[in-house]
């Protein structure tokens, strides 16, 4: 019996190890395929469609990562249209607008 709870619990410890790990690449990811995308478009994003097409095509490059690259870069095409603009960019806080990274706790901001 005691076993079976030490092996249950070791198993939910592995998965959400494997969860946080899966959320950190994904994260990596959408910050590349951000900037990556940014730079095709030599820092001027000025049509959705010409944006939207480029990211397809970046987000097909990584086969890991497509599925959720695709997902994430049509329902929130126009959040990552809007935040794309020179004066806005930056990768990661649009990864974390559209949920692939996790939010900065605030302690670690007022560390810094």
């Amino acid at each position: 019996m005691r076993i079976t709870i030490f092996l249950v619990f070791l198993i939910c410890g592995v998965l959400i190890q494997e969860v946080h790990g899966l959320r950190m690449q994904n994260c990596d990811y959408c910050v590349k395929v951000l900037q990556c995308v940014y730079g095709q478009l030599r820092k001027s994003v000025r049509s959705k469609r010409l944006l939207g097409s480029k990211l397809t095509h970046t987000c097909k490059r990584y086969p890991e990562y497509k599925r959720s690259c695709l997902k994430f870069s049509k329902a929130h095409l126009l959040t990552i249209y809007n935040d794309m603009q020179p004066e806005k960019y930056d990768p990661r806080r649009i990864c974390t607008e559209v949920q692939e990274c996790a939010s900065i706790p605030l302690a670690s901001v007022n560390e810094q």
